[in-house]
């Protein structure tokens, strides 16, 4: 077995059917000596961890690069004027917070801004993803 990534939903996973005190980055379970686990539930819990696959992660990009696609898309204009008229300050924070940060693809707040000037985040990453910012 790889490596496990995700850790903390692996753990919950297996916790949802046999009491454990924790998972390693192997896939050993450590059951909880305090609530001893029946042995359906430990059978239950080997087939979580022996059926796991990670999430897949989310893609990420720098404000700079969505910057340049935005750009390259004729849209920075409107992106910039979604963002000051955002009802939220928050996304106002967020993106401009995050020039040089790595925004992940599934960020709602950047989805909030880009429904608003007409363009997919799929769109969005993928264009900032193949282009050079420049």
């Amino acid at each position: 077995m790889a490596a496990i990534q995700n850790i903390a939903a692996l753990h919950a996973a297996v916790a949802a059917v046999c009491p454990i005190v924790g998972v390693g980055g192997d896939g050993a379970i450590f059951y909880d000596p305090i609530n001893p686990a029946t042995a359906a539930q430990k059978t239950a819990a080997q087939a979580v961890v022996a059926g796991w696959v990670d999430p897949v992660r989310p893609r990420e990009a720098t404000g700079k690069q969505i910057c340049a696609a935005l750009s390259d898309l004729g849209l920075l204009a409107a992106w910039d004027a979604a963002v000051m008229a955002s009802t939220k300050p928050e996304d106002r924070a967020y993106w401009l917070n995050s020039y040089r940060a790595a925004v992940p693809e599934n960020s709602p707040k950047i989805a909030r801004i880009a429904s608003r000037v007409g363009v997919t985040i799929s769109a969005l990453f993928t264009k900032a993803l193949t282009e050079p910012a420049v």
